[in-house]
């Protein structure tokens, strides 16, 4: 269970969830049982951050479907000229 400015930190070791707290605040401490092996993995995902993604890859869709729709409706009015 993260505390202060690290929240957004998880860290495990294979399938066993370890507690990120802090060094004065400054750097994520994770104290490690002794005897315990496996995989170290740390990640950072706080909740702003997974929904700050999820609002930019809605954002480029929409510029994405905005661009298609601009050349499709230019190639239709030059096929009128022409």
């Amino acid at each position: 269970v993260p505390t202060g400015f690290f929240k957004g930190y998880q860290a495990k070791i294979g399938n066993q969830i370890l507690r990120v707290d802090s060094y004065r605040g400054l750097i994520p401490l994770v104290e490690v049982p002794a005897g315990t092996s496996g995989r170290f993995t740390m990640v950072y995902r706080p909740w702003w951050l997974l929904w700050g993604g999820a609002v930019a890859g809605l954002c480029l869709l929409v510029a994405m479907a905005g661009g298609i729709a601009a050349v499709t409706s230019q190639r239709h009015r030059d096929d009128e000229f022409f």
